[in-house]
């Protein structure tokens, strides 16, 4: 998904805005590129209902904010697995 957005304030402060945003909602910034203003986050789990998805952001400022989302599904889920000892491993 991409979406694009304008701004009035120097593309500096508009990329420290952004940052700011995305720390406040959980995110870790991957790389934080200023000058090529543009950033990336690290991976984040969202979980929503049955369905976990990772999700990444790329954001970068041009002549509008331009904000890629990719998410991914993850096929994966941690879980704590307990095994009782067999009757042959008893002894």
């Amino acid at each position: 998904m991409v979406r694009y957005y304008d701004y009035h304030l120097p593309k500096d402060e508009v990329l420290n805005e952004c940052r700011k945003i995305l720390l406040s909602l959980d995110y870790d910034i991957d790389m934080y590129e200023p000058e090529s203003y543009a950033l990336t986050t690290k991976s984040i789990r969202v979980r929503r209902t049955l369905r976990k998805y990772d999700y990444v952001v790329y954001l970068q400022v041009s002549d509008k904010i331009e904000i890629h989302i990719a998410a991914k599904r993850s096929i994966f889920t941690s879980c704590l697995l307990y095994t009782s000892p067999s009757p042959r491993d008893r002894g």
